[in-house]
């Protein structure tokens, strides 16, 4: 059986979230964003998913 990692189908749809509300932020005049908080946080996200990746993978070697 095929599993659907939506989040991966998602997170295209959360950057174009973030572009949208940057570009309206702008369009206002408000300052909402800063861009390195944006980045930490995509960092955050991207060290998050390697992490459970390299884990599932010490876990398939332990148990193989």
């Amino acid at each position: 059986m095929i599993q659907i990692n939506y989040l991966a189908f998602a997170i295209p749809l959360f950057l174009g979230f973030i572009l949208l509300e940057y570009a309206w932020s702008r369009k206002r005049a408000k300052s909402v964003h800063q861009f390195a908080e944006s980045i930490a946080n995509l960092n955050v996200g991207i060290a998050e998913r390697l992490t459970d990746l390299l884990t599932a993978g010490l876990f398939y070697w332990v148990f193989d």
